[in-house]
Parts: structure tokens; sequence; C-alpha cells
């Protein structure tokens, strides 16, 4: 999965046991970088520092892909979601926009370099 706040285009790369931060939820994970660090306040949520920032989140059609994009979406995070499965895409926004909160999606495949290029300018 690929992480990116779209207006620092910031690329993180979240691979099970290298990044993933060890907390209370397993499926929480610590995003760092100098604009965007999404950490825990004193009631265990997760939520965003910087509320406008645009997060692109490859591989959100399923698994920790989605729970990010769902979690940083509650939090008040614009995400940008690419995978394959355009139709899980498509109801995973649904299911975002009707909680309030804002994302859109783009089909593509990580291993295309001009899928990549398209998302990054999407």
């Amino acid at each position: 999965m690929i992480l990116a706040a779209r207006s620092q285009l910031y690329f993180l790369k979240i691979t099970a046991g290298l990044t993933a931060r060890e907390s209370k939820s397993p499926a929480v994970c610590s995003f760092n970088s100098s604009q965007f660090h999404p950490h825990f306040n004193n009631t265990g949520r997760h939520h965003v520092k910087r509320k406008k920032k645009v997060i692109a989140i490859t591989g959100a059609s399923s698994g920790i892909g989605e729970a990010s994009a769902k979690l940083l979406a509650q939090n008040g995070a614009k995400v940008v979601l690419g995978a394959r499965r355009p139709q899980k895409l498509e109801a995973i926004v649904e299911d975002i926009r009707a909680k309030g909160g804002t994302a859109e999606f783009k089909a593509l495949d990580v291993t295309h370099r001009d899928d990549m290029t398209a998302f990054i300018h999407f």
C-alpha cells in the first residue's frame, strides 16, 4: 500500500511488520512526515492534525488499505483511493461519503507506470 499526502507527494510504503506500529488497535498504523502525522489523542482515537490534506491510498479496495481510508476520512482527511477493483472502490467511497467524509477513487494497477502517473495527477 502506498499513502501520499498529495500536496507534497510524500510516499510511505506500509508493509506488515515493517512500519505498522503495535498499538491497542493493530489495524492502525503510524504515518510520519513533517507535514502529516496522524496520532492518538487522550481518548485513544486516531485523528489527523492537518485536516485539509489529500491522501492517496493504493490497495484501498480491501484490508488495511480500506481500513486506513475509512479511518483517515472519518478524521477529516480527503482520501483518493486506487486499486484494481473499481466496483469495490465505488462502494467504499459511497460508504465514506455517507458518513460525511470526502473521497474519490480511480482504478489502477500499481505495476503499470502509466496507471501510477495518471493516479498521481488525478
